[in-house]
């Protein structure tokens, strides 16, 4: 790997971790505050995440890392919903 291999797989790898974080926050505001924006806001997020994950597939010589990264960015969609209904239903029945 040369030094613009690395930069461009770092970039996208960090837009891919930014974008799931966003995701997941947007997720949650989206829930807390009934706000049918940021729930879309959230989902977009999600979008730009899978982009860039198929931009890792298609452009960095990562290997089977590029596996990896479209796995975690196809399990990832569930996630933030799962969550939220959990931590509803765990705080519904007192803990």
């Amino acid at each position: 790997m040369n030094g613009s291999d690395l930069l461009l797989s770092a970039t996208l790898l960090g837009l891919f971790v930014f974008f799931a974080g966003g995701y997941g926050v947007l997720y949650a505001l989206a829930q807390m505050h009934a706000a049918g924006k940021l729930l879309f806001a959230a989902f977009a997020s999600y979008g730009l995440q899978c982009a860039v994950a198929a931009a890792v597939v298609a452009f960095t010589p990562l290997g089977g890392w590029k596996i990896v990264i479209a796995l975690s960015c196809a399990l990832y969609l569930p996630l933030p919903p799962l969550t939220w209904r959990y931590m509803a239903r765990l705080h519904a029945h007192g803990g």
